[in-house]
């Protein structure tokens, strides 16, 4: 499950940890540690994301829970404040959006 929060993007699967454990991983250190401060964060340099953390699912959940209960804007992305990360998810749109426009056309090519 990819999550997209103003001052983070996580990447959360259950991968390689206990069977409670999510493994919490990130592009940037300090994704995990925004969300999930005082997490053991481990550096890993032949993987897809380079940072991750393992974390109780029930933990997880909390806090993704909550940082959905404490939402107040109504506009995401206006709340992005790290520069590279605002860019980011504003491709991230862009692509969405293209991808609504196709919606039509998608259903032609299903069989």
């Amino acid at each position: 499950m990819w999550i997209c929060i103003n001052n983070a993007f996580l990447s959360i699967v259950r991968k390689d940890g206990k069977p409670n454990e999510l493994c919490v991983r990130a592009r940037r250190k300090s994704h995990i540690n925004n969300v999930f401060p005082g997490a053991k964060v481990v550096k890993t340099e032949n993987n897809d994301y380079k940072y991750r953390t393992y974390i109780d699912d029930k933990e997880v959940a909390q806090v993704i829970a909550k940082q959905i209960a404490d939402i107040t804007y109504d506009n995401f992305k206006d709340t992005v404040e790290e520069h590279d990360l605002h860019r980011a998810y504003s491709n991230f749109w862009l692509i969405m959006s293209q991808y609504q426009d196709k919606e039509d056309t998608a259903h032609a090519y299903r069989k």
